[in-house]
């Protein structure tokens, strides 16, 4: 059965019964890097609040009879069933939204798991939609796959987290890596976090701040992964815009935006918004804000 999304993007890809993994969705024709494959509004968020069997049962009663036939259709993992049919769902499905919502997309909810994603999804608050890019070529006939939970940890991390919340074992390429390459990627993507945690923190030393972003693209990049990365960049880019350093600020906006455009999308909100920055950094609310005027290392 073909998913069904907006009509730019419908012939995009088609939902099939993926061996092992239960339905997934395909490309059904070459796709670009940076091109945006869906842009969904969701069918219902609730607020942690109302996140009980009660609750979610109350928001899919309002959903049409179609919609209510493809929710109840949505995964439920074994270990889930005792919350509810509707509860059990939610968490199976849902996806974060306005950062303490979840919301429930009824064709998203169909890509499967990789921890080496082809396709990145970022919620757009201003649209209130879910974004779904491309983050490489994707060749017709590849199955369409996101990042269910956090990318940059050991692969035995990894497992355990995807078990506990989703109730299976991932077998991508990432997770059936043996020997060496094995422990080279966990070693890189447990420095990847470590340094994203870090980064942040050094606004007092911006240099050193962009030294350790620059390491952390560079790690993150080399596993293959694009979902994160432009996070880096837009560091940088605050630290550039603290410190005065317009040249800097200018370069650092275009390498976000190199990596949003995989990442985020050409039509998210937050590209067009760093798009202006590019422009003009000083609009950023942050220019100046170190009290100093300081060059700041450039990408």
């Amino acid at each position: 059965m073909a998913a069904q999304g907006p009509a730019a993007t419908a012939t995009a890809f088609e939902m099939v019964d993926i061996p092992g993994k239960g339905n997934g969705l395909v490309a059904t024709r070459n796709i670009k890097a940076g091109e945006q494959i869906l842009a969904e509004t969701p069918a219902f968020v609730v607020t942690p609040r109302e996140c009980t069997e009660a609750g979610i049962a109350a928001a899919v009663a309002k959903l049409s009879l179609s919609d209510r036939d493809v929710f109840y259709s949505l995964a439920l993992a074994d270990h889930l069933v005792p919350l509810g049919p509707h509860l059990g769902r939610f968490k199976n499905n849902s996806m974060e939204v306005y950062d303490t919502a979840g919301g429930v997309f009824l064709v998203g909810s169909r890509f499967n798991h990789s921890c080496a994603p082809n396709v990145s999804r970022r919620w757009d608050t201003p649209a209130a939609k879910m974004r779904f890019v491309a983050s490489f070529d994707i060749e017709q006939g590849t199955e369409l796959e996101i990042a269910y939970a956090v990318l940059c940890a050991p692969r035995d991390q990894r497992q355990q987290m995807l078990q506990r919340l989703f109730g299976f074992k991932c077998t991508c390429r990432a997770c059936t890596l043996t020997g060496d390459a094995q422990v080279k990627s966990d070693e890189r993507r447990a420095k990847t976090e470590i340094i994203r945690d870090l980064v942040p923190k050094l606004i007092a030393r911006p240099v050193k701040l962009v030294e350790l972003a620059k390491q952390g693209l560079a790690l993150i990049e080399e596993e293959g992964i694009v979902t994160g990365t432009a996070s880096f960049a837009w560091d940088c880019f605050q630290a550039a815009a603290a410190y005065g350093d317009v040249e800097s600020a200018k370069a650092w906006a275009v390498k976000n935006l190199e990596l949003q455009e995989r990442e985020a999308g050409v039509e998210s909100s937050e590209y067009k918004q760093v798009s202006q920055l590019q422009h003009n950094p000083r609009l950023h609310g942050s220019w100046g804000v170190a009290g100093r005027v300081q060059a700041v290392p450039k990408p």
